[in-house]
């Protein structure tokens, strides 16, 4: 009987390498198909899929094949191209974020004006009430008081400015009923417990906004405990807006007229006509025009500081720069 020979064939072990490249958006119109899904697991499971798939086929053809499967560089390279994704998804929601609170953002002159219309619908009792924030001296009270006045006549309003008692607001809204208050550099009743529930029940928006006096009147007081209050109110206040109490802003219309050094020259340049009219505009251009020289090193810039410089130009049109820095420094060395 012929023996048989067998023969031992080793095959070389082969190596199978699988790349995945992945866009990378370049264009900000790619936006939708850039942000997506980047975790790992969207990119890496489907590589391995593949590789079993190739490791199943192998081994039905062949089980002496061996195949080394070298993943770890493509992984890498994976990781390296998210990142790149990542860091270009993050970047354009910036950009858009940006853009978006641009478009949230209202110049100075324009929140003027929106003063001007909210403090209207006031007077017309199409609103019951509207706070006013920002610094003293650029314009608040002049813009509301001169609203006001074309809507309204003098015997409607009560102006009530500096410091109050609780019991005094108390007695000013019952004594003038029905009126529109104007509060002034009246911050210090927004420091007072008892004269801030006051003001936020005169504030609210309901049909009937009832007023009380929690402690106990006197024998013979001639204010009731409590009324039913019909007025208007405009609360013009110095502080910034995130200074004030969230009850009383969420209960009125507010305008927020805080501004930067540019902003206040930018004002005083846009009513510049109507500061002073018996001085000549081009001593008061001019007086502006010094005083954004030194804009940054003005401690407090305002109003004031354009009235001043304007009438000292206007004095002494020759030789008036020096005396205008020593106002506007008030006294103080550059």
């Amino acid at each position: 009987m012929e023996k048989q020979t067998t023969t031992s064939v080793k095959k070389s072990p082969t190596t199978v390498k699988k790349t995945r490249t992945r866009k990378v958006p370049t264009d900000k119109t790619l936006v939708s198909t850039a942000i997506v899904s980047v975790s790992k697991e969207p990119l890496v499971e489907p590589l391995v899929d593949g590789l079993e798939n190739i490791t199943d086929t192998n081994n039905d053809n062949d089980n002496d094949t061996n195949i080394d499967i070298d993943t770890n560089e493509n992984i890498n390279d994976l990781d390296k191209l998210e990142e790149v994704d990542i860091d270009r998804v993050e970047k354009i929601e910036k950009i858009e974020n940006t853009q978006k609170k641009l478009d949230m953002t209202f110049n100075i002159n324009e929140r003027f004006e929106f003063l001007e219309k909210l403090t209207k619908m006031v007077a017309k009792k199409k609103t019951e009430s509207l706070i006013v924030t920002g610094e003293g001296g650029l314009g608040k009270t002049f813009t509301v008081t001169k609203t006001v006045k074309k809507h309204l006549k003098n015997r409607n309003v009560k102006v009530i400015k500096g410091y109050s008692t609780p019991r005094g607001l108390y007695n000013s809204l019952y004594d003038y009923n029905g009126k529109l208050f104007i509060f002034d550099d009246c911050d210090s009743i927004l420091e007072n417990s008892t004269s801030l529930n006051i003001l936020k029940s005169a504030l609210d928006s309901y049909d009937k906004r009832e007023i009380s006096w929690s402690s106990q009147m006197r024998a013979g007081d001639e204010y009731p405990q409590s009324f039913v209050f019909t007025g208007s109110i405009i609360f013009i206040s110095n502080k910034k807006r995130e200074k004030l109490n969230q009850a009383v802003i969420s209960r009125s219309m507010l305008v927020d007229l805080s501004m930067n050094t540019d902003e206040k020259i930018e004002r005083m340049r846009s009513v510049l006509s109507h500061v002073e009219p018996k001085i000549s505009n081009q001593a008061k251009v001019e007086a502006l025009d010094l005083i954004e020289t030194y804009k940054n090193d003005i401690k407090d810039l305002n109003f004031r500081t354009l009235v001043k410089v304007s009438k000292i130009r206007d004095s002494f049109p020759k030789k008036w720069e020096s005396l205008a820095k020593y106002s506007m420094f008030e006294g103080e060395s550059l």
